[in-house]
Protein backbone atom coordinates (compact mmCIF):
# COMPACT_ATOMS: atom_id res chain seq x y z
CA UNK A 1 0.00 0.00 0.00
CA UNK A 2 3.11 2.10 0.05
CA UNK A 3 2.88 2.58 -3.09
CA UNK A 4 -0.26 3.75 -3.48
CA UNK A 5 -0.01 6.21 -0.91
CA UNK A 6 2.55 7.71 -2.05
CA UNK A 7 0.73 7.80 -5.72
CA UNK A 8 -2.44 9.37 -4.14
CA UNK A 9 -0.07 12.11 -2.66
CA UNK A 10 2.05 12.83 -5.99
CA UNK A 11 -1.50 13.10 -7.88
CA UNK A 12 -2.68 15.69 -4.94
CA UNK A 13 0.31 18.06 -5.62
CA UNK A 14 -0.52 17.54 -9.05
CA UNK A 15 -3.99 18.57 -9.00
CA UNK A 16 -2.70 21.20 -6.55
CA UNK A 17 -0.12 22.84 -9.40
CA UNK A 18 -3.04 22.64 -12.26
CA UNK A 19 -5.15 25.81 -12.71
CA UNK A 20 -8.94 25.09 -13.31
CA UNK A 21 -8.96 21.60 -11.94
CA UNK A 22 -12.19 21.57 -10.95
CA UNK A 23 -12.92 19.03 -12.87
CA UNK A 24 -10.92 16.73 -11.11
CA UNK A 25 -12.82 14.56 -8.04
CA UNK A 26 -9.30 13.87 -6.20
CA UNK A 27 -9.28 14.14 -2.92
CA UNK A 28 -8.69 12.07 0.48
CA UNK A 29 -12.20 11.92 1.16
CA UNK A 30 -12.52 9.49 -2.26
CA UNK A 31 -10.82 6.24 -2.60
CA UNK A 32 -8.30 7.15 -5.40
CA UNK A 33 -9.66 3.68 -7.43
CA UNK A 34 -12.78 6.41 -7.89
CA UNK A 35 -10.58 9.25 -8.98
CA UNK A 36 -11.73 10.57 -12.42
CA UNK A 37 -9.22 9.18 -14.79
CA UNK A 38 -7.83 7.40 -12.78
CA UNK A 39 -6.48 3.54 -12.97
CA UNK A 40 -5.50 1.34 -10.18
CA UNK A 41 -4.41 -1.99 -10.50
CA UNK A 42 -1.90 -4.17 -7.93
CA UNK A 43 -2.39 -1.09 -5.15
CA UNK A 44 -0.57 1.31 -8.08
CA UNK A 45 -1.94 3.48 -10.53
CA UNK A 46 -1.32 2.40 -13.71
CA UNK A 47 -3.26 4.81 -15.77
CA UNK A 48 -4.17 8.18 -15.98
CA UNK A 49 -6.43 9.26 -18.69
CA UNK A 50 -7.50 13.33 -18.82
CA UNK A 51 -8.66 14.26 -22.67
CA UNK A 52 -10.70 16.53 -22.55
CA UNK A 53 -11.15 17.88 -19.29
CA UNK A 54 -9.74 21.75 -19.22
CA UNK A 55 -7.10 21.24 -17.46
CA UNK A 56 -4.52 24.57 -17.70
CA UNK A 57 -1.07 25.39 -16.51
CA UNK A 58 1.68 23.22 -16.60
CA UNK A 59 2.47 20.04 -16.65
CA UNK A 60 3.72 18.73 -13.00
CA UNK A 61 7.02 17.13 -12.62
CA UNK A 62 5.41 15.48 -10.14
CA UNK A 63 3.97 12.82 -12.63
CA UNK A 64 7.36 11.56 -12.86
CA UNK A 65 6.68 9.87 -9.64
CA UNK A 66 3.83 7.67 -10.89
CA UNK A 67 6.57 5.07 -11.88
CA UNK A 68 3.92 2.18 -12.22
CA UNK A 69 2.13 4.15 -14.80
CA UNK A 70 1.54 2.23 -17.87
CA UNK A 71 -0.59 5.29 -19.46
CA UNK A 72 -0.12 8.69 -19.60
CA UNK A 73 -2.96 10.48 -21.59
CA UNK A 74 -2.98 14.59 -21.25
CA UNK A 75 -4.49 15.68 -24.96
CA UNK A 76 -7.13 17.81 -25.45
CA UNK A 77 -6.12 20.87 -22.68
CA UNK A 78 -4.78 24.44 -21.89
CA UNK A 79 -1.49 23.14 -21.06
CA UNK A 80 1.24 25.63 -21.40
CA UNK A 81 5.09 25.46 -20.76
CA UNK A 82 7.69 22.77 -21.37
CA UNK A 83 6.94 18.87 -21.44
CA UNK A 84 8.90 18.02 -18.19
CA UNK A 85 12.67 15.82 -18.52
CA UNK A 86 10.83 14.16 -15.03
CA UNK A 87 9.07 12.16 -17.41
CA UNK A 88 11.97 10.17 -18.35
CA UNK A 89 11.51 8.57 -14.81
CA UNK A 90 7.97 6.02 -15.79
CA UNK A 91 10.25 3.84 -16.91
CA UNK A 92 7.37 1.46 -17.34
CA UNK A 93 5.24 3.83 -19.52
CA UNK A 94 3.75 2.48 -22.98
CA UNK A 95 1.57 5.58 -24.23
CA UNK A 96 2.55 8.70 -24.01
CA UNK A 97 -0.02 11.36 -25.76
CA UNK A 98 -0.22 15.34 -25.01
CA UNK A 99 -1.76 16.29 -28.14
CA UNK A 100 -3.76 19.67 -28.95
CA UNK A 101 -2.76 21.66 -26.01
CA UNK A 102 -0.11 24.59 -26.14
CA UNK A 103 3.06 22.75 -25.32
CA UNK A 104 6.28 24.70 -26.41
CA UNK A 105 10.03 24.26 -26.10
CA UNK A 106 11.96 21.33 -27.17
CA UNK A 107 11.38 17.65 -26.92
CA UNK A 108 13.42 16.63 -24.28
CA UNK A 109 16.18 14.42 -25.22
CA UNK A 110 15.10 12.17 -22.20
CA UNK A 111 12.35 10.97 -23.65
CA UNK A 112 14.45 8.23 -25.08
CA UNK A 113 15.00 6.81 -22.06
CA UNK A 114 11.64 5.53 -21.67
CA UNK A 115 12.61 1.67 -22.93
CA UNK A 116 8.79 0.48 -23.15
CA UNK A 117 7.25 3.18 -24.56
CA UNK A 118 5.26 1.88 -27.72
CA UNK A 119 2.84 5.40 -28.55
CA UNK A 120 4.64 8.67 -28.46
CA UNK A 121 2.30 11.41 -29.81
CA UNK A 122 2.56 15.18 -29.53
CA UNK A 123 0.11 16.62 -32.26
CA UNK A 124 -0.60 19.79 -32.27
CA UNK A 125 1.61 22.24 -30.01
CA UNK A 126 4.35 25.08 -30.16
CA UNK A 127 6.75 22.79 -29.97
CA UNK A 128 10.04 23.89 -31.42
CA UNK A 129 13.90 22.70 -32.26
CA UNK A 130 14.72 19.53 -33.45
CA UNK A 131 13.50 16.00 -33.05
CA UNK A 132 16.00 14.48 -30.45
CA UNK A 133 17.78 11.53 -31.86
CA UNK A 134 17.99 10.02 -28.69
CA UNK A 135 14.30 9.04 -29.68
CA UNK A 136 15.76 6.65 -31.95
CA UNK A 137 16.51 4.67 -28.77
CA UNK A 138 12.93 3.97 -28.33
CA UNK A 139 13.25 0.17 -29.84
CA UNK A 140 9.57 -0.88 -29.30
CA UNK A 141 7.94 2.09 -30.47
CA UNK A 142 4.96 1.74 -32.83
CA UNK A 143 3.85 5.17 -33.16
CA UNK A 144 5.68 8.45 -33.39
CA UNK A 145 3.60 11.38 -34.52
CA UNK A 146 4.79 14.75 -34.09
CA UNK A 147 2.55 16.57 -36.55
CA UNK A 148 1.29 20.00 -36.47
CA UNK A 149 4.35 22.09 -34.36
CA UNK A 150 7.07 24.36 -35.29
CA UNK A 151 10.02 21.51 -35.45
CA UNK A 152 12.89 22.52 -37.87
CA UNK A 153 16.24 20.70 -38.91
CA UNK A 154 16.60 17.40 -40.55
CA UNK A 155 14.59 14.15 -40.18
CA UNK A 156 17.09 12.13 -37.76
CA UNK A 157 18.59 9.35 -39.25
CA UNK A 158 18.35 7.53 -35.98
CA UNK A 159 14.79 6.98 -36.66
CA UNK A 160 15.93 3.94 -38.58
CA UNK A 161 16.88 1.85 -35.76
CA UNK A 162 12.76 1.68 -34.52
CA UNK A 163 12.07 -1.68 -36.02
CA UNK A 164 9.00 -1.72 -34.80
CA UNK A 165 7.70 1.64 -35.89
CA UNK A 166 4.25 1.32 -37.67
CA UNK A 167 3.40 4.86 -37.70
CA UNK A 168 5.63 8.03 -38.77
CA UNK A 169 3.86 11.43 -38.87
CA UNK A 170 6.04 14.54 -39.02
CA UNK A 171 3.62 16.60 -41.15
CA UNK A 172 2.99 20.35 -40.51
CA UNK A 173 6.23 21.71 -39.16
CA UNK A 174 9.70 23.43 -40.44
CA UNK A 175 11.53 19.98 -41.57
CA UNK A 176 14.69 20.45 -43.73
CA UNK A 177 16.51 18.24 -45.90
CA UNK A 178 16.08 15.43 -47.63
CA UNK A 179 13.94 12.52 -47.34
CA UNK A 180 16.26 9.79 -45.77
CA UNK A 181 16.74 6.59 -47.82
CA UNK A 182 17.18 4.99 -45.13
CA UNK A 183 13.45 4.95 -43.99
CA UNK A 184 13.03 2.17 -46.08
CA UNK A 185 14.54 0.00 -43.57
CA UNK A 186 11.22 0.71 -41.12
CA UNK A 187 9.71 -2.52 -42.95
CA UNK A 188 6.74 -2.51 -40.45
CA UNK A 189 5.70 1.28 -42.06
CA UNK A 190 2.12 1.24 -42.77
CA UNK A 191 1.60 5.59 -42.57
CA UNK A 192 4.42 7.47 -43.44
CA UNK A 193 3.63 11.05 -43.49
CA UNK A 194 5.90 13.76 -44.16
CA UNK A 195 3.66 16.79 -46.30
CA UNK A 196 3.73 19.84 -45.18
CA UNK A 197 7.41 20.77 -44.28
CA UNK A 198 10.39 22.38 -46.14
CA UNK A 199 11.69 18.80 -47.47
CA UNK A 200 13.97 19.02 -50.73
CA UNK A 201 15.97 16.46 -53.06
CA UNK A 202 14.72 13.15 -54.59
CA UNK A 203 11.84 10.92 -53.49
CA UNK A 204 14.28 7.95 -52.43
CA UNK A 205 12.99 4.84 -54.59
CA UNK A 206 14.19 2.60 -51.90
CA UNK A 207 10.57 3.56 -50.69
CA UNK A 208 9.44 0.96 -52.96
CA UNK A 209 10.73 -1.52 -50.32
CA UNK A 210 8.36 -0.58 -47.79
CA UNK A 211 5.81 -3.45 -48.28
CA UNK A 212 3.33 -2.46 -45.57
CA UNK A 213 2.88 0.84 -46.43
CA UNK A 214 -0.78 2.06 -46.81
CA UNK A 215 -0.15 5.78 -46.44
CA UNK A 216 2.40 8.07 -48.34
CA UNK A 217 2.28 11.43 -47.77
CA UNK A 218 5.11 13.91 -49.16
CA UNK A 219 2.27 16.68 -50.58
CA UNK A 220 3.30 20.38 -50.31
CA UNK A 221 7.33 20.00 -49.96
CA UNK A 222 10.20 20.98 -52.24
CA UNK A 223 10.99 17.84 -54.07
CA UNK A 224 12.44 17.65 -57.57
CA UNK A 225 13.06 14.78 -59.94
CA UNK A 226 10.88 12.60 -61.31
CA UNK A 227 8.20 10.20 -59.31
CA UNK A 228 9.61 6.39 -58.73
CA UNK A 229 8.64 3.69 -60.86
CA UNK A 230 9.50 1.93 -57.88
CA UNK A 231 6.17 3.24 -56.09
CA UNK A 232 4.54 0.98 -57.90
CA UNK A 233 5.76 -1.80 -56.04
CA UNK A 234 4.04 -0.41 -52.62
CA UNK A 235 0.70 -3.14 -53.36
CA UNK A 236 -0.94 -1.99 -50.11
CA UNK A 237 -0.95 1.48 -50.61
CA UNK A 238 -4.15 3.62 -50.10
CA UNK A 239 -2.85 7.09 -50.33
CA UNK A 240 -0.22 8.28 -52.40
CA UNK A 241 -0.08 12.18 -52.31
CA UNK A 242 2.64 14.38 -54.16
CA UNK A 243 1.17 17.24 -54.77
CA UNK A 244 2.45 20.76 -54.22
CA UNK A 245 6.19 19.92 -54.96
CA UNK A 246 8.37 20.35 -57.96
CA UNK A 247 8.43 16.86 -59.27
CA UNK A 248 9.29 16.55 -63.04
CA UNK A 249 9.09 13.95 -65.90
CA UNK A 250 6.71 11.49 -66.89
CA UNK A 251 3.94 10.12 -64.80
CA UNK A 252 5.36 6.09 -63.82
CA UNK A 253 2.93 3.49 -66.03
CA UNK A 254 4.12 1.60 -62.48
CA UNK A 255 1.72 3.20 -60.46
CA UNK A 256 -0.83 1.51 -62.57
CA UNK A 257 -0.50 -1.66 -60.26
CA UNK A 258 -1.25 0.40 -56.92
CA UNK A 259 -5.15 -1.33 -57.43
CA UNK A 260 -5.71 -0.30 -53.40
CA UNK A 261 -5.10 2.92 -54.16
CA UNK A 262 -7.91 5.20 -53.08
CA UNK A 263 -6.30 8.77 -53.09
CA UNK A 264 -3.56 9.92 -55.37
CA UNK A 265 -2.42 13.36 -55.46
CA UNK A 266 -0.04 14.57 -58.06
CA UNK A 267 -1.07 18.24 -58.76
CA UNK A 268 0.73 21.54 -58.59
CA UNK A 269 4.23 19.94 -59.83
CA UNK A 270 6.05 20.20 -63.49
CA UNK A 271 4.72 16.68 -64.78
CA UNK A 272 4.98 16.20 -68.54
CA UNK A 273 3.23 13.63 -71.33
CA UNK A 274 0.02 11.29 -70.97
CA UNK A 275 -1.84 9.45 -68.66
CA UNK A 276 -0.84 6.44 -68.59
CA UNK A 277 -3.34 4.04 -69.88
CA UNK A 278 -2.38 1.39 -66.89
CA UNK A 279 -3.69 3.98 -64.27
CA UNK A 280 -7.20 2.88 -65.60
CA UNK A 281 -6.97 -0.15 -63.62
CA UNK A 282 -7.07 2.31 -60.36
CA UNK A 283 -10.50 1.40 -60.19
CA UNK A 284 -11.02 1.85 -56.55
CA UNK A 285 -10.31 5.53 -56.42
CA UNK A 286 -12.08 7.86 -54.56
CA UNK A 287 -9.96 11.46 -55.36
CA UNK A 288 -7.38 11.65 -58.12
CA UNK A 289 -5.59 15.23 -58.34
CA UNK A 290 -3.60 15.55 -61.52
CA UNK A 291 -4.22 19.65 -62.06
CA UNK A 292 -1.89 22.84 -62.21
CA UNK A 293 0.75 20.66 -64.37
CA UNK A 294 0.89 22.85 -68.21
CA UNK A 295 2.67 19.95 -69.42
CA UNK A 296 0.28 17.11 -68.86
CA UNK A 297 -1.32 16.37 -72.39
CA UNK A 298 -3.03 13.81 -74.39
CA UNK A 299 -5.99 11.47 -73.73
CA UNK A 300 -7.87 10.29 -69.98
CA UNK A 301 -8.00 6.61 -68.91
CA UNK A 302 -11.86 6.01 -69.50
CA UNK A 303 -12.65 4.93 -66.21
CA UNK A 304 -10.61 7.85 -64.69
CA UNK A 305 -12.82 10.46 -66.76
CA UNK A 306 -15.32 11.27 -63.78
CA UNK A 307 -12.55 12.65 -62.03
CA UNK A 308 -12.49 15.99 -64.89
CA UNK A 309 -14.61 18.02 -67.01
CA UNK A 310 -13.43 16.86 -70.28
CA UNK A 311 -11.86 13.27 -72.15
CA UNK A 312 -8.11 14.39 -72.90
CA UNK A 313 -5.94 17.29 -71.53
CA UNK A 314 -5.03 18.25 -74.80
CA UNK A 315 -3.02 17.78 -77.34
CA UNK A 316 0.52 16.26 -76.71
CA UNK A 317 3.56 18.49 -78.48
CA UNK A 318 5.76 16.79 -80.58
Amino acid sequence: MAGLVADCEALLIVKEKLTDADSLNWTVDLPISNWNGVTVAQNRVIGLDLFHYQLEGRIPAELGQLTSLLTLQLAGNQLKGGIPAEMSKLSNLELLWLDDNQLEGQIPAELGQLANLQWLSLVDNQLEGSIPVELGQLANLKWLSLMDNQLDGVIPIELVQLKNLETLALSWNLLEGSVPAELSQLTNLVSLQLNDNQLEGVIPAELGQLSNLKILRLERNQLEGKVPAELGQLSNLDVLYLDGNQLEGYIPPELGQLTNLEGLGLSDNQLEGSVPVEMGQLTNLWVLYLDNNPNLCGPIPSTLRHFFDSDDLGACDT
